[in-house]
């Protein structure tokens, strides 16, 4: 592997210096970066799903709400949610006004749109 400047390298491994994937401050690796040449598809998986947790806890601001803040100030502000299941339901309702060979007829206003969820 090439050094990468501003990455330190473990030069007897060939691979970025690492521990379990963060290198430093905001800086990761996954896969070969991290290990070595070794391992398969599944074998990066992992490793980047791993890393992707590092990555959350890194800028996840301690005490914030998160979703479940987010869906509280939604409902404070009144705002509709449409969730996978009316979502489902508006493309089916958009697909079904078809005509002819097009593949659906969309909605044109959020008002034709969010009347498909009061039904």
């Amino acid at each position: 592997m090439s050094p990468i400047d501003g990455v330190p390298m473990d030069d007897g491994r060939g691979i970025t210096a690492n521990t379990d994937g963060r290198i430093g401050p905001g800086i990761y690796a996954v896969g070969w970066a991290k290990r070595g040449p070794s391992g398969t598809i599944p074998t990066n998986r992992a490793d980047l799903i791993a890393v992707v947790d590092l990555i959350a806890a890194d800028v996840s601001p301690a005490g914030k709400p998160g979703g479940d803040g987010l869906d509280a100030l939604l409902t404070e502000r009144g705002v509709r949610v449409v969730d996978l299941d009316g979502w489902n339901r508006i493309d089916a309702a958009e697909t079904a006004r078809a005509e002819g060979e097009h593949p659906r007829e969309k909605f044109t206003t959020f008002a034709e749109m969010l009347a498909v969820l009061n039904d």
